[in-house]
Order: C-alpha cells, then structure tokens, then sequence
C-alpha cells in the first residue's frame, strides 16, 4: 500500500503541479482528520486509502489551500441528482456496477472509481461499458462469444477512445461524471452518459432553482476538471480494491 508521500508523488505528476502545492492542501487535511495520521513518517507512516486519495484530490480541486477542509466536506457530500426534465444520456446504469445506494455522494462514486478489479481500475471498466452500449446503439455490437477479456478491451480501444472527466463547480456547488465513447474513425462522440450531483437542499426540494443555487456570489462559474489519468494513476498507486467490478460487467453484457 501507498504512503502519504507517494500520495503527493502520484497527484504532482499526473496533475502536472510542484510538490510545494501539494503539500499546502495536506497539512488542514491532517489537522482535520480528512487524511489518515499517527504521527508517523517513514516506513511507520500510516497507509493511504482510497478516501485519502479522493480527499486530496477534492481539495486540490478545490482551489484553495485555505479552504481546503471546507472544500472537501462540500464536494464530498454532494448527493446523486438527476434534475427534473434532462436531456441526455445517464450513467445511472452503469453506476450500479459500484455497488452504490441511489442517493449516493460524489465522495463514494470516486472512492468506487479508483478501485480495482483484477488489476483493472473500476474508471476503466465503466468506459469499456460505455463503449459496449455505444456498439449496440449504432447496431454495430462488439462479439461477446469470447467472453470478454483481453480480446474484447483490445477491439474496444481500436474502435474507440473512451474517456472520464471529474468535474467541479463553484461558486455553485456542483459535480458532475462524464464518461464517454469516441469513434476512431468520424471523431464523432457516439455515447456521452453523465451523473450529476448536488447539495442535499436541491436534490430534496424539487422546487430549488439548480441553475440558480448558490450563485448570490456572483455568476462568474469556474470549472476545474481532471480525466481518466488522474483515476488510473490513484488506482494504480492504491493496488487495487477487489469488488467483483469485472464480473458483473460480464454477467451484464450475456
């Protein structure tokens, strides 16, 4: 398992920041209790988890040293939403595969998304279910006769660039998972499937303005997004947190 310095290896390189920012968002962290602490360092320092991981990342996010705890306990326990007449495609389905309770928070779907199963992170499975749905609905299926496997992913990336993107919003509070399929050969996106989350007084009052909410401080909107890269590289660093992920995408696609 990771320790808290390779934590801040990983995020420096995939995230493209110095190490110096890193480190400014670990010590509230710490005094908060939002990362693990016993006041160890070394080989005796306590190991990384994956909520470790996904509160560093919400308060690199975030924006703001300062506000780093603040930050983290918003984005957090943002709740699962699907606002009143949406458009567009859903990644609801695809997030039963995590094992998640309906209202569930943006802090459990990310903690879902950098584990793994058999060396596979759970990001990456989805974006290979995204790609089989989007096979089936432009009437083109991949064949499933092998059962999956290594056969099945290597068709899937030579018809497809798949991809994930995290998104935040502020002043707003606001999250959003994208994950989509890309045809190699026209460019044209052709499945794009989102889950939303909001603050619990939105998804609990329907007659909340969600467009509105929160922007008494102006409607300047800032977004700060991250990718597959940043998921593989904290699932990578973790090793892994089997939960049957493949399996079930298997049982699924039969």
């Amino acid at each position: 398992m990771a320790k808290l310095a390779e934590l801040i290896d990983c995020l420096t390189a995939v995230l493209g920041i110095p190490r110096t920012t890193l480190e400014a968002y670990v010590k509230p962290l710490r005094k908060a209790g939002l990362l693990s602490s016993a006041g160890r360092s070394g080989p005796g320092a306590p190991d990384m988890t994956a909520t470790d991981a996904v509160n560093l990342l919400l308060a690199v996010l975030g924006g703001s040293a300062l506000r780093a705890t603040e930050n983290v306990e918003n984005y957090r326990n943002l709740v699962f939403f699907a606002p009143p007449g949406l458009k567009g495609g859903r990644l609801d389905g695809a997030l039963t595969y995590l094992a998640l309770e309906k209202d569930h928070t943006f802090g459990e779907v990310l903690e879902g998304l950098i584990r793994a199963d058999n060396n596979r992170p759970a990001e990456g499975m989805l974006r290979d279910w995204v790609a089989l749905e989007a096979a089936g609905a432009a009437g083109r299926p991949f064949d499933l006769s092998t059962g999956g496997g290594t056969h099945l992913r290597q068709a899937i990336d030579e018809r497809y660039a798949t991809y994930t993107r995290v998104q935040i919003t502020e002043p707003r509070l606001a999250a959003a998972i994208e994950i989509g399929a890309i045809d190699r050969a026209t460019r044209v996106i052709e499945l794009r499937l989102i889950a939303d989350y909001a603050p619990r007084r939105v998804v609990d009052n329907p007659a909340c303005d969600w467009e509105k909410d929160g922007l008494d401080a102006g409607d300047l909107t800032v977004q700060r997004i991250v990718g597959s890269a940043t998921l593989d590289a904290l699932a990578q660093m973790l090793g892994g947190e089997p939960r049957g992920f493949g399996r079930a995408l298997r049982r699924q696609r039969r």
